[in-house]
């Protein structure tokens, strides 16, 4: 007898002991049901009351944890998440799902590089696998690392039917910014017809007509022609840069001619030459018939997101039969688009000057121009805006001068196949010395407005053009004083 009580009284302690444990295992596991619950409801509130009480007796419990780091990300508390994540990674360094919640809070945090990090470490029987490679697409995308993002994009479009329109988008944006434009077209034409937003595929669309109408000009072979009539109320007595004018008005026939062809040399690198003619008969005024012959020879090489060109002009003009000026140019050119709308250029150009008929003028002159392209999409057009800074200098003291120069305009769609651009400009010019014959110091201030509207119904090759033109010149000395009105009208072709 003595035995059996001893025995009783063992399993009786026993009992003690087991009865409150399992009730304390049900109460954190109801505490971690009812935050779970709440979770997935959008109670995050409630979601982390339950997470809280059960974490204060199961501090070790790797989802309990997790859970809690979802319940922040929800609310963006992200300091808060990543202490929490980070403490269900130490409880258990592989638990499912977790590196995507990871990546998801380092996006959010703008911590692309560990946010890629993160979905590239989710495995493939993961069920967010495909997710993942997307979103670190994003990440580097993100990160402007368009050729890594490129490689993730296409690998969730090939898992995921769901996610390939968006990641043939993206993949569009990758391959455009890589100059692959081909690659990029084929993207943005399969967004375009599959893309689960409107937004989308009007985006999609707008970047592939882009791509089109970037292709089309840069054709091998490009070829532009203009033919009009022009009324002229202030004729120039000279071609390039005239501050001489006849004051008299006449008519007269205008003809323009350019024409390019660029040979790509291997990848990147292009080389290519062109020719420009222009040319005006005065109907009163042949005297001062303008003829412009302008050559070119240039180099082109394209490192995304810039575009380095050298070019060199050697151009000659003309007044009536008689020689007026031989120019030497050289023109280095940087553009970078740095952003999916927004592209800048600076050039230099150098010019060696010759005037036949003025040898005072000969010499030296050094421009830096730096411009702004801001595409504007539901205008079908961009903006633009830009400065410059010339300093010539030349054979007699007269002539050394140096300008300042603002210019702003848009270019806009209007209606189908017309178009109209808007520009304005503003020269600043300052001589360096005291004029020999005026005995003062010139300073000028010159002022010009140009509307061009044109109309391409004929599959944009073929299409018709009205100009005005309009410039006034503010100058200390009365005689350079000017102001200058012209009109004309052209019908244009294009190949």
């Amino acid at each position: 007898m003595e035995g059996i009580r001893k025995w009783a009284w063992v399993l009786m302690l026993i009992g003690a002991v087991m009865i409150p444990a399992a009730g304390s295992a049900k109460t954190i596991a109801g505490h971690y049901d009812l935050g779970v619950f709440a979770f997935q409801a959008g109670d995050y509130a409630g979601a982390e009351q339950h997470l809280r009480k059960a974490l204060t007796t199961a501090p070790d419990d790797a989802y309990v944890h997790y859970y809690l780091g979802k319940t922040c990300l929800k609310q963006d508390r992200l300091a808060d998440a990543e202490g929490f994540f980070e403490a269900a990674r130490r409880l258990s360094p592989e638990m499912p799902g977790l590196a995507y919640d990871m990546g998801t809070l380092y996006q959010k945090k703008a911590d692309y590089n560990q946010a890629a990090a993160e979905f590239e470490s989710v495995p493939p029987e993961d069920p967010s696998h495909a997710l993942a490679l997307y979103h670190a697409g994003t990440s580097y995308f993100s990160l402007e690392q368009y050729d890594k993002a490129l490689n993730f994009f296409l690998q969730s479009g090939n898992l995921s039917a769901s996610i390939k329109p968006s990641a043939s988008y993206y993949a569009g944006i990758c391959h455009y910014q890589l100059s692959q434009f081909d690659q990029a077209l084929v993207r943005f034409d399969e967004a375009a017809e599959t893309a689960a937003t409107e937004s989308m595929r009007t985006d999609a669309r707008r970047w592939a007509a882009d791509i089109r109408a970037r292709r089309d000009m840069e054709k091998p072979l490009r070829l532009y022609a203009r033919a009009g009539y022009l009324y002229d109320n202030n004729v120039g007595l000279a071609p390039v840069d005239s501050d001489k004018f006849s004051e008299k008005g006449d008519q007269a026939t205008a003809l323009f001619f350019s024409g390019q062809y660029t040979l790509p040399v291997s990848g990147p690198l292009d080389i290519g030459a062109g020719y420009s003619h222009y040319q005006t008969f005065y109907r009163d005024m042949g005297d001062y018939d303008l003829t412009g012959a302008i050559p070119e020879v240039f180099t082109r090489y394209r490192l995304s997101p810039f575009t380095f060109r050298l070019a060199y002009a050697p151009s000659y003009y003309w007044v009536a039969d008689d020689s007026y000026l031989m120019q030497h140019q050289v023109r280095p050119e940087i553009r970078w688009q740095f952003t999916d709308s927004d592209e800048a250029a600076i050039s230099y150009n150098y010019s060696r000057n010759h005037y036949f008929t003025d040898d005072r003028r000969d010499g030296h002159a050094n421009e830096v121009n730096l411009d702004w392209f801001h595409q504007v999409k539901p205008i079908s057009g961009f903006l633009y805006c830009g400065a410059g800074y010339e300093d010539n200098s030349a054979t007699h003291s007269d002539e050394y001068f140096t300008e300042k120069t603002g210019r702003v305009g848009v270019n806009a769609g209007l209606l189908k196949a017309m178009r109209l651009n808007l520009s304005g400009e503003y020269n600043d010019k300052e001589y360096d010395h005291t004029d020999s014959f005026y005995q003062k110091t010139r300073e000028d201030s010159r002022y010009g407005v140009t509307a061009l509207l044109s109309w391409n119904p004929f599959d944009n090759w073929l299409g018709v053009a009205a100009e005005y033109t309009y410039n006034w010149n503010n100058s200390n000395i009365e005689d350079y004083d000017y102001e200058r009105n012209t009109t004309a009208v052209f019908v244009t072709a294009e190949f």
